[in-house]
């Protein structure tokens, strides 16, 4: 399922991603936000943590013009 509006698609994560999501998952600046500076994620990693089979999450690439600008991933919460 693709999400199209104006200049901005939302498209389901592809292994053609591992690439951008490595080098995003390796810039010190993004890292200070998921993880830490001391994680960064090469393309193996970026495989294992990104592409499991979860029944709870969907995982997206969201593309400004058809250029990856973001990852986003959607998941149920738990009330407590």
């Amino acid at each position: 399922m693709t999400i199209c509006a104006d200049d901005i698609d939302i498209r389901p994560l592809q292994t053609v991603d591992i690439p951008k999501m490595s080098k995003w998952l390796q810039n010190p600046s993004l890292l200070q936000y998921y993880e830490g500076r001391d994680r960064p994620h090469d393309e193996s990693l970026v495989q294992h943590r990104f592409f499991r089979k979860e029944k709870t999450k969907r995982r997206f690439i969201i593309l400004f013009r058809h250029e990856p600008i973001g990852y986003c991933q959607v998941y149920q919460l738990e009330m407590i």
